[in-house]
């Protein structure tokens, strides 16, 4: 399987607006499937939880600081 790189992306959480709630920007997969976060120096060992094009939800399994671009 070949590596993906993510963005974090740092514009405002969509969820409920003054009308209620707020449909999501872009359709997620649901999955749960065992990944490792690649940086410069570690490897780190997380979960995929969901993907879509505007990114990926992850659980790192140890506590870790990320830069705002990463390889899974």
């Amino acid at each position: 399987m070949g590596s993906i790189t993510i963005a974090r992306n740092d514009a405002p959480a969509q969820g409920y607006g003054e009308r209620g709630w707020l449909p999501r920007r872009h359709n997620r997969c649901s999955m749960f499937k065992p990944a490792h976060v690649v940086l410069e120096d570690a490897v780190l060992d997380c979960v995929l939880l969901d993907l879509s094009p505007g990114g990926t939800q992850v659980f790192l399994m140890a506590r870790a600081e990320l830069p705002d671009l990463v390889t899974l």
